[in-house]
């Protein structure tokens, strides 16, 4: 859960600067984002130990249950959209490199020397070692940047971590 928080507020935040530039980063933009919005509440209904009323909840319960399979069809939208020449990109093979191999044994070994139970070090190094969010070609289709690109990315990555998380599984 902390790690989600972490990563929504990172996305709408920082990354909506990288792909939005000061536009994005207006506080208007930033506090009208449903996402961003989203996070904040669910904070404050965890820290203040409040509940939503049950049908509200269970709403929620349910919307959230279409995220995981909404997202897979994006990213098998994209897929579809990777060809063989995708794999001769060096550049986007490097980023694939850094996101999926570099990064995460980095977060590992960072990890193992903080003294933080074993479950946690391995729950946050495996949500590292993952593939690329969809959210990244979303937000570039939000931001009007290079879509393309990004789809290249999130799917060059799904597809290599079919490799590199088997690998990754190994270390724990």
């Amino acid at each position: 859960m902390v790690y989600s928080i972490g990563f929504n507020l990172m996305c709408w935040t920082a990354g909506a600067f990288v792909f939005g530039g000061r536009e994005a980063m207006k506080p208007r933009k930033l506090l009208s984002n449903p996402a961003l919005i989203a996070t904040l509440v669910g904070m404050a209904l965890f820290l203040g130990g409040w509940s939503l009323p049950k049908f509200l909840g269970d709403a929620m319960s349910m919307l959230g249950a279409t995220t995981t399979p909404l997202a897979m069809f994006v990213i098998g939208a994209r897929l579809i959209s990777l060809r063989p020449a995708h794999l001769r990109d060096a550049k986007l093979l490097l980023v694939c490199l850094l996101r999926l191999i570099v990064f995460p044994l980095t977060v590992l070994l960072l990890l193992r020397l903080t003294g933080l139970p074993p479950v946690v070090v391995n729950a946050l190094y495996l949500c590292t070692a993952m593939p690329c969010a969809a959210l990244t070609a979303m937000q570039t289709d939000l931001f009007r940047c290079d879509s393309d690109l990004a789809s290249r990315g999130v799917a060059l990555s799904t597809a290599l971590s079919l490799i590199t998380l088997p690998g990754m599984l190994l270390l724990l």
